[in-house]
């Protein structure tokens, strides 16, 4: 997913657990240095929260998330995988060249363990499903397309999904629905475009025909877990950050 803003989420409304073989950690943002809420820091990655203002790659203006873990950690420093700007969650930074080319392998033949959640503008028919497309980046537009043939640029998307919670929005009426998402395939857009296609834009993504958010977050969307594989002597562990979609919901995540 790429896209280089919304309201940041506030200290009170963010709590991260990181789970491991010794059980389960509450980390809150003192911890760390500055704002920067880190859930795991050893000398071959970090993991730590994007808050969705921030790109999660360096940008020239410095004010990128990359950018803010540099001034921060000295040294390589190479984002294992993209979140859009306006998404938060769980990012996960390489700090060797063989760390990089350690998770980009299972970035690449889809073998790191990633979940989203999403607020749907709508209810989806089936409670959990696949759902495969074919998708079309247009750079110019900065834009995503499902397209029924396969041409030059095309490329196959998949995702899995599974139904949290429903509730009416007390303001417009109109359902809403939570989703856990699982990514099969890594496209632009990918998890926006495909649920926008089916008539469930998410919530505040107006650029795919989500209503505004009452709370003025722009893409309802969060990358709440990443499940990391032992590397070196460093033993699998289970990152999660809690999503700050509001008090509303939060009954609905496990």
């Amino acid at each position: 997913m790429t896209d280089c803003g919304s309201d940041l989420p506030s200290a009170a409304q963010r709590i991260s657990r990181v789970s491991g073989s010794f059980g389960s950690i509450l980390h809150n943002l003192s911890e760390g240095d500055g704002m920067t809420e880190y859930l795991i820091r050893n000398a071959d990655y970090i993991a730590a929260v994007k808050t969705p203002a921030l790109c999660s790659e360096e940008t020239a203006d410095g004010r990128g998330f990359c950018n803010l873990l540099a001034a921060e950690n000295a040294g390589f420093l190479a984002p294992v995988y993209r979140l859009d700007r306006g998404v938060g969650g769980v990012m996960l930074y390489a700090r060797t060249p063989d760390a990089a080319a350690f998770f980009s392998a299972l970035v690449r033949d889809h073998a790191l363990e990633k979940e989203y959640v999403a607020v749907l503008c709508g209810k989806p028919e089936e409670p959990v499903g696949e759902l495969r497309d074919l998708l079309y980046y247009d750079r110019a537009k900065n834009k995503s397309y499902v397209v029924k043939k396969a041409r030059g640029g095309v490329k196959e998307a998949i995702l899995t999904y599974r139904t949290l919670g429903t509730w009416t929005d007390a303001e417009s009426g109109h359902p809403r629905t939570l989703v856990a998402v699982r990514l099969q395939t890594g496209r632009t857009h990918q998890i926006r475009v495909q649920f926008a296609s089916r008539g469930l834009p998410l919530l505040g993504d107006r650029r795919y025909g989500g209503e505004a958010d009452p709370a003025g977050r722009d893409i309802s969307l969060w990358c709440r877990s990443v499940t990391l594989p032992a590397y070196r002597e460093h033993p699998s562990v289970h990152l999660v950050s809690e999503a700050p979609f509001g008090k509303e919901i939060a009954d609905y995540v496990d």
